[in-house]
């Protein structure tokens, strides 16, 4: 075994197994992540990265699946603990699975290479639109670095598409909820010392984030993954998983409720209402909508908890300037843009006018995807964005039909239900979708995106169940 590193052919052939194997991985995976949370709780912060350094590649190599759970796990670590660098690590962690994932195609033979060609298409004409855009007045430093970032955003997300078998699903949300379980703690935990309902509110307005670097990014992560947690709770037999996804899911949503990230409380709100009337609940919907309008308007104080919590004296936090002096952005160059970006610094002549209005921080994006995107890369960009609101609905409901069991429904239910969260969710928030080739937490929408999209092509050409070996 010493020697294989010396033939590196017959070392990988060794890692990667020719044959298929079943998932059981994932036990493994979670061992792991575990020993790196107690490491970061005992030997400090940095200490995470040790198992993964050690165990990853190899495991990497030889199980596509924990490839990818192993990212889905460290790219949100990396965010709370290495913050001003995410992005770069992002980059950095994506680029280690391509080169993992070539690897694999060159040594193992592991037959077809899959692929989208919705997502071949797409990324080239977002590639393309970017370019253009840029070469308008001169490619300068942030575009280029903007169409860099995304390329590799691309290329991850080919071989996302190509390593993704449903059967991994449950791999890949385990090692996506595991440090979100650990950041919703340190949210939650803010507010044990809090005493009385004016002292909660002062808290809650402030919108504390725990160990993530604020609320929004947290709210926005949450809501990719709890529609999975919650479809398990609804769909699942078995009543001890029952139990547990029902458990995880009410943990996570009460954190989405104390984010008072707005946007993703819409994302939530839409994401039950989806629930519901899946479920053929819609009377009980009806029932509970009424109730909770009869108790705000009728008790002054729920009304006024209600109000002074989610801000309303606040409107949009300036967010409509802010789309409005954006679309005056768009109107200077309607059909090129102001090129990939460039936002933040086209934006600065306007700030005083959203500092005026309550917005106090730095204006990175138009807090709108669609209004962004057609700022950013003009007409081309606004097709594109308007192309990602279509997209994962028909191919939802496609896959709706292609389900063969109630697990599968299940399964497809949970994704149609994150990318409709997050689609309402871009209606107030810049990024999430596209943000200039960040991996987080924009590959949260790409991720459940890929996932319907090779379900319904395996769909096509498996029998039988493709989301679980058995009925649970």
């Amino acid at each position: 075994m010493v020697v294989y590193p010396l033939i590196p052919r017959y070392f990988f052939s060794r890692i990667i197994p020719t044959a298929k194997r079943g998932y059981r991985i994932w036990i493994v995976a979670i061992l792991i992540s575990v020993v790196s949370l107690v490491s970061v709780a005992t030997l400090g912060a940095k200490a995470f990265i040790i198992p993964f350094l050690i165990l990853a590649p190899i495991l990497s190599l030889r199980y596509p699946g924990f490839l990818l759970s192993s990212f889905f796990f460290s790219v949100p670590v990396a965010m709370f603990i290495f913050f001003k660098y995410y992005t770069i690590i992002g980059v950095a962690l994506a680029g280690f699975i391509i080169a993992l994932w070539v690897a694999r195609k060159m040594v193992a033979s592991e037959g077809e290479f899959h692929y989208s060609k919705f997502l071949l298409f797409y990324s080239a004409a977002y590639l393309a639109v970017c370019t253009i855009s840029g070469m308008n007045e001169g490619l300068t430093k942030p575009e280029s670095n903007t169409i860099i970032r995304l390329f590799v955003f691309f290329t991850f997300i080919y071989a996302m598409y190509d390593l993704y078998h449903p059967r991994q699903t449950l791999l890949i949300l385990i090692g996506a909820t595991l440090p979100l379980i650990y950041a919703s703690y340190t949210l939650l935990r803010e507010f044990t010392g809090v005493s009385g309902l004016i002292s909660f509110l002062d808290l809650y307005r402030l919108k504390p984030a725990g160990i993530f670097p604020f609320s929004n990014a947290l709210g926005n992560v949450l809501m990719a993954i709890v529609p999975f947690w919650i479809a398990l709770a609804i769909w699942l037999h078995n009543r001890a998983y029952k139990l547990i996804s029902f458990a995880i899911a009410s943990f996570l949503s009460l954190a989405i409720i104390m984010t008072n990230s707005r946007a993703a409380l819409l994302g939530f709100g839409i994401l039950m209402i989806s629930f519901f009337i899946w479920t053929k609940k819609i009377k009980h919907l009806i029932l509970l909508t009424l109730i909770i309008l009869l108790l705000i308007l009728s008790v002054p104080i729920i009304r006024n908890v209600v109000f002074l919590g989610l801000r309303f004296e606040r409107g949009t936090t300036s967010r409509d300037v802010i789309w409005s002096n954006a679309i005056q952005m768009y109107e200077t160059s309607p059909i090129l843009g102001i090129g990939p970006g460039n936002f933040q610094k086209t934006y600065e002549p306007y700030f005083e006018t959203a500092y005026q209005f309550g917005f106090f921080k730095g204006v990175t994006n138009a807090h709108n995807f669609v209004i962004n995107t057609m700022t950013e890369l003009g007409l081309g960009g606004l097709i594109l964005a308007l192309i990602l609101y279509v997209v994962p609905f028909r191919e939802s409901r496609k896959a709706l039909s292609n389900s063969r069991s109630h697990l599968d429904k299940a399964m497809v239910y949970a994704i149609y239900g994150t990318l409709i969260s997050q689609l309402a969710r871009s209606l107030f928030e810049g990024g999430g979708i596209i943000g200039g080739g960040r991996f987080y937490p924009d590959i949260q929408f790409w991720l459940p995106l890929v996932m319907i999209l090779k379900f319904n092509e395996l769909s096509r050409k498996t029998e039988g169940n493709l989301f679980f070996k058995k009925s649970h």
